[in-house]
């Protein structure tokens, strides 16, 4: 395991201890995720517009930071780092929601299709741990 990538490490132990806890309680967990840098999945959707009547919020950081990229000279490519760990949520039964912080200008709310059986409310960010506006679901 010591070869494993961190990312993957990471993965396993999300689903073992999810698997564990719905054979603990015999049922499908509530869920709430937490990720401090945003995925690219929520960048994408920044880069195709936030509609402030659909996606209500702010947004200032514009284009936010994001997970899953690397830098070299000041050229940024997507390497799709987060791929992984974004599969595992979107697959995750019970999944309700999945917050991100680190963009304490952004925090809108958008209903995403994780997967073809999954929807789940993104929070861009939630900077209560700043001073910043709270990020909320309705």
């Amino acid at each position: 395991m010591e070869n494993t990538p961190l990312i993957i490490q990471a993965v396993r132990w999300f689903d073992s201890t999810n698997s564990a806890l719905q054979q603990r309680y015999n049922r499908t967990i509530p869920s709430l995720a937490f990720v401090h840098i945003p995925v690219h999945a929520s960048f994408s959707f920044q880069q195709e517009g936030v509609d402030a009547h659909k996606e209500p919020g702010i947004n200032d950081d514009n284009p936010m930071a994001h997970q899953g990229i690397t830098c070299v000279d000041n050229v940024c490519t997507y390497t799709g780092q987060d791929i992984p760990f974004m599969s595992a949520l979107a697959n995750t039964p019970g999944m309700m929601a999945m917050f991100s912080g680190h963009d304490h200008g952004n925090d809108w709310c958008a209903f995403l299709l994780l997967s073809s059986n999954h929807v789940a409310w993104a929070d861009s960010a939630y900077a209560g741990a700043s001073g910043g506006t709270h990020g909320y679901l309705i």
